[in-house]
Order: C-alpha cells, then sequence, then structure tokens
C-alpha cells in the first residue's frame, strides 16, 4: 500500500494498526477488516439508525465537541477548508458547516455517502483519498 499523502512505499507497521510513513512521517490507521457495503446500506437505510442509541448519540456529540475545540484552538485562520476522512453519520460536518467552514467528506462507502450528502447536505466524495481531487487544498485534514 502506498501513504496517501506522499504516494511512497516506505509503511512501517506498529501497534494498533497505526503505520508511519517514513518519507513524509504521516502515520496511518490501516485496517483491513472492512464492513461490506450491504451491511453500511442496511444500517443507514435503517429506521434504527435515525433513533441511535442514546450512549453513542452521547460520546459523538462530546468527541465532536473536542474536535471544534481542538480546531478552534489550533488553527488560527478561519474559515477554514476542511476535509473529513471516514465521515461516518456526518455529524462532525454538519457541526464544522454550520461554523462557517467550508467541508468536505471523503468516504470508500457509497451508502455513507448518500447518507451525507441527503441528510447532512454536505459534499462526500466515495473513493480512496489518494485519487481524491479538490478545486481546493484543504486547510485541515480530520
Amino acid at each position: 500500500m502506498n501513504c496517501p499523502i506522499c504516494s511512497s512505499l516506505n509503511l512501517s507497521a506498529s501497534k494498533f494498526s497505526l503505520h508511519k510513513c517514513s518519507d513524509c512521517g504521516g502515520v496511518l490507521n490501516i485496517t483491513t477488516n472492512a464492513i461490506p457495503d450491504q451491511v453500511q446500506l442496511n444500517y443507514f437505510n435503517n429506521e434504527s439508525f435515525v433513533k441511535a442509541d442514546p450512549w453513542k448519540m452521547l460520546f459523538e456529540k462530546w468527541n465532536n465537541q473536542r474536535t471544534v475545540r481542538f480546531i478552534k484552538k489550533y488553527m488560527r485562520k478561519d474559515p477554514l477548508c476542511i476535509l473529513e476522512v471516514g465521515i461516518g453519520t456526518g455529524s462532525l460536518l454538519s457541526i464544522l458547516s454550520g461554523l462557517g467552514h467550508t467541508v468536505y467528506g471523503c468516504d470508500l462507502s457509497p451508502s455513507v455517502c448518500d447518507h451525507v450528502e441527503k441528510v447532512v447536505g454536505v459534499k462526500a466524495y466515495c473513493q480512496p483519498l489518494q485519487s481524491l481531487v479538490l478545486d481546493k487544498n484543504p486547510d485541515l485534514i480530520i
């Protein structure tokens, strides 16, 4: 596998599916247990997705608030162009868009991308990060 940042093949494995690129220093989370798209379609098109588990929703809200605080603390430019990789429900994209940032999502699952575009109203690219071409380079990749 190539590094999605610099296309190098010099990735060294470490614990927890993390791999570090020797050339650019990027750290990647590479997992091989992808969820089949049909399972994701069933999940995102199911009523239970809309009525998510309260604990999951609470954790997602807490995690989103933590991410927004981090962005506000370390990113001095406002508004930002932000790309989120692995967009899940799109809740973070929704919050960041509401704060005035230009946001995009990138995910490998067509069902995830469709859900985020329909429900959240944010452009979601369904393709590998390595092949993604944007009109403007993002200020921040999450």
